[in-house]
């Protein structure tokens, strides 16, 4: 949020390089800016060149790749999106449990983050029709989430278990992996 202000930084640092009157220190300045300059590029350059960059930047129709990799819970959204989009469609608020993230979702969604309430805590609205569960994301949080954990961690584990019998598991993003990220429709 600070990069608006660094033209008018560079402009101030050359300023002061010019403003320098001794040709010694004059020059050792500018091949202190022109080393940073340098860092600064090289850093731009490595990241911009590393394989999984370029492959996203040269090649959008990969993108299904290369979010899956960066989103656990991508296959997940697509397969939420195919079911949404069918004429009699049973999706439609979709409460996200252990994630956040919902790019790509073309569905109602509520993904409360780690700031925010979560609405199970007040129940379960009847406008929600499917979970969508990242387990290792929960587990993540509830294990390491400032100094005590996540607290709310521990209710929403709770709560799926306790209403493991109202929730059908209608899809699983890895199979090899049961349930670790699973979408799951909700008979009531």
């Amino acid at each position: 949020f600070l990069a608006s202000i660094l033209p008018s930084l560079a402009l101030l640092g050359a300023f002061g390089v010019h403003a320098v009157s001794a040709a010694s220190f004059r020059r050792i300045l500018r091949a202190l800016v022109f080393l940073l300059v340098a860092i600064q590029l090289y850093g731009a350059a490595r990241t911009i060149l590393q394989p999984e960059s370029l492959e996203y930047l040269l090649s959008p129709t990969l993108e299904e790749n290369y979010m899956s990799r960066r989103m656990p819970h991508f296959h997940a959204i697509e397969w939420l999106n195919r079911e949404y989009e069918k004429p009699r469609s049973k999706v439609g608020i979709v409460l996200f449990i252990g994630e956040a993230q919902s790019y790509g979702a073309r569905f109602p969604v509520l993904a409360p983050t780690v700031f925010n309430h979560h609405p199970l805590e007040a129940g379960l609205d009847r406008t929600v029709t499917h979970l969508l569960v990242n387990r290792s994301e929960l587990n993540r949080l509830q294990q390491g989430y400032g100094p005590l954990g996540w607290p709310l961690g521990a209710f929403l584990q709770q709560w799926l278990q306790q209403n493991q019998d109202c929730l059908t598991l209608v899809f699983d993003a890895y199979p090899e992996n049961p349930e670790i990220v699973a979408v799951y429709e909700i008979s009531r």
